[in-house]
C-alpha cells in the first residue's frame, strides 16, 4: 500500500496522533525544535528525532556541516532528550548518527 500526506498544526497534532491504527507509520516533519518539545509537552511519545538542515542565521552557531543552533533550540533539544527521545543528526540513513552537544 501507499502513503498520505497530512499538514495539521501542533495542536491538531497532539489531538489525532493518538488515534492513528497500530499498524500505521507516523512521520513528523517540524520546522523547529520548539515545534517538537510542544509536541512531547502536548503527550506526544516519539522515539527518534533527527535534527537537520537547520540553516544559519545571526546568533546561531555550527554543530554539524548542516546544523546550526541558538541557544533556545539546544535548550529544546536537551529538554526533548531529558524526556527519552533519542535526539541525533544524520544526513542519510548510511551515515553514522552524531550526537547533540551538551
Amino acid at each position: 500500500y501507499g502513503f498520505g500526506i497530512r499538514f495539521f498544526t501542533i495542536e491538531k497534532t497532539i489531538n489525532v496522533i493518538g488515534k492513528a491504527a497500530p499498524h500505521q507509520k507516523i512521520f513528523l516533519i517540524c520546522r523547529t525544535p520548539q515545534t517538537v518539545r510542544k509536541l512531547v509537552e502536548g503527550g506526544i511519545d516519539l522515539k527518534d528525532v533527527n535534527v537537520g538542515n537547520m540553516h544559519f542565521s545571526e546568533g546561531k552557531k555550527q554543530i554539524s556541516s548542516k546544523v546550526y543552533v541558538d541557544d533556545q533550540d539546544l535548550t529544546d533539544l536537551h529538554f526533548i532528550k531529558q524526556r527519552g527521545v533519542n535526539v541525533f543528526i544524520q544526513d542519510v540513513p548510511g551515515d553514522q548518527k552524531e550526537q547533540i552537544p551538551d
